[in-house]
């Protein structure tokens, strides 16, 4: 698993969100976007891939990892606690 497809997924992420903007995140904004790209993907179209685009077109680039975690906070929107229950 480590060294496929955690590699697969690092790859994809940086080719998603930018290799500039990637190269430049510390490990652990990396390792918390692989991870998410590892469980919904790397797309970015659609309404759901919202917070994906503002952490590869706003938040990346400003380098704010701040505002990177708190995109992936609200994207929690996509599965509310009583879909679970």
């Amino acid at each position: 698993f480590q060294e496929a497809s955690v590699v697969k997924y690092w790859r994809s992420c940086r080719r998603a969100f930018g290799p500039e903007a990637w190269d430049a995140a510390p490990q652990p904004v990396q390792d918390v976007l692989v991870s998410n790209c590892y469980n919904r993907g790397t797309s970015m179209t659609g309404d759901k891939r919202a917070e994906f685009r503002d952490i590869r077109d706003v938040h990346l680039p400003a380098k704010n990892w701040l505002a990177v975690a708190d995109a992936i906070e609200r994207s929690k929107r996509h599965w509310p606690p009583e879909r679970f229950g």
